[in-house]
Order: C-alpha cells, then sequence, then structure tokens
C-alpha cells in the first residue's frame, strides 16, 4: 500500500516544472512497485528458476 509518506517524498523529488502526465507516470510506477512487493512478502511471486522452467516449457 503507498502511503501518504510516499507519496509526500515522490513530489518533493519532482523538479520544479513538471506536468501532470510526468506525475501520474511516476504515481503509476510507484503503484506497481508497492504491488510487486506487496506480491513478494505474500508469495505471489515466481522466482528466476520457475520462470525459466516455465519459459522452457513454453518455447518447445
Amino acid at each position: 500500500m503507498i502511503t501518504k509518506d510516499k507519496l509526500i517524498q515522490l513530489i518533493e523529488n519532482l523538479p520544479e516544472n513538471f506536468s501532470i502526465d510526468d506525475i501520474i507516470e511516476e504515481f503509476v510506477l510507484l503503484s506497481k512497485i508497492e504491488q510487486g512487493l506487496e506480491d513478494i512478502k505474500y508469495g505471489r511471486a515466481y522466482s528466476e528458476n520457475e520462470v525459466a522452467e516455465k519459459m522452457e516449457k513454453w518455447l518447445k
């Protein structure tokens, strides 16, 4: 989950001049990173080995 502190930090790290598209892009990226970390935490991600095995099967 994204916290208010993380959003404030994101905004503070933006350049003085930015577009709405820039900030939306940053928010989406932050959201995806947070979701990925949550997925890893709860075991909803594949290891490198698992991905390699699946790719090997798919590419045959």
